[in-house]
């Protein structure tokens, strides 16, 4: 016998299907389960519901049923209302690394890290990443370095990251000692230092150290090619 699903959170799934395929694309090993005869007989065995659970404005939580190895699996994850891109920037202050503290909200403390977040509407990538240290610390960036993206997956929320690494100037001398930095707003980093924050675990965030990361293996490409330099002279936009 067919039956025909009508509750709102699967007419909406089937709908979001249609308006973001990219969030749908397929895979052999992962693959979603849409036949509504199935679904109904999963929800009546495991009393789930597939489909959309939540809406927010900024927000969308999914239930996608999906089958692997032969089982039928439920994976829950968020994804953006609106799809905006994330971004980070890399502060570079007299060839340091300046590093904010932000609350965050999702483990509720504050976390030494790069400015990130993600980009509204009307920006370019390169745009916001200046506006992220800009807002902060006023008119100071002269050049930026786009270095690539990263792709963050817990499991619940996945995004693309994009790193810009970015050149700033005539700002006050942020704080540098280490025993203030819960205090501070700012830290100014040199890279031996930022290794002994990640060490001791000042630093946790995890945007920031798979940044740092991209960065380091960016700056070794340009030693080789001779070419790092040029992005931090002054005027020069890259």
């Amino acid at each position: 016998m067919n039956f025909q699903k009508t509750n709102i959170e699967w007419v909406k799934y089937l709908q979001l299907m249609q308006e973001r395929p990219h969030l749908f694309l397929p895979n052999p090993d992962y693959c979603f389960v849409t036949s509504e005869n199935e679904v109904i007989e999963f929800e009546a065995i495991s009393n789930r519901t597939i489909g959309v659970l939540y809406e927010s404005c900024d927000n969308i939580l999914l239930a996608d049923l999906i089958l692997h190895n032969g089982q039928l699996l439920v994976y829950e994850r968020l994804v953006p209302m609106i799809p905006q891109e994330h971004i980070l920037a890399i502060p570079i202050f007299n060839d340091n690394f300046l590093l904010f503290q932000k609350f965050h909200h999702g483990i509720r403390t504050y976390q030494t890290c790069f400015p990130h977040g993600f980009m509204k509407i009307g920006y370019t990538a390169k745009e916001y990443a200046i506006k992220l240290i800009e807002d902060t610390l006023g008119k100071c960036v002269v050049s930026t370095l786009y270095l690539g993206n990263i792709d963050t997956n817990d499991n619940l929320y996945n995004t693309s990251t994009a790193i810009f690494a970015v050149k700033i100037e005539n700002i006050i001398q942020p704080n540098t000692y280490i025993h203030h930095i819960e205090h501070s707003t700012i830290c100014e980093l040199t890279e031996k230092t930022f290794h002994d924050f990640i060490h001791n675990q000042y630093i946790k965030d995890s945007y920031t150290i798979a940044a740092y990361a991209m960065y380091c293996n960016t700056k070794e490409l340009y030693l080789q090619k001779n070419k790092y330099h040029a992005f931090f002279t002054k005027g020069v936009s890259l």
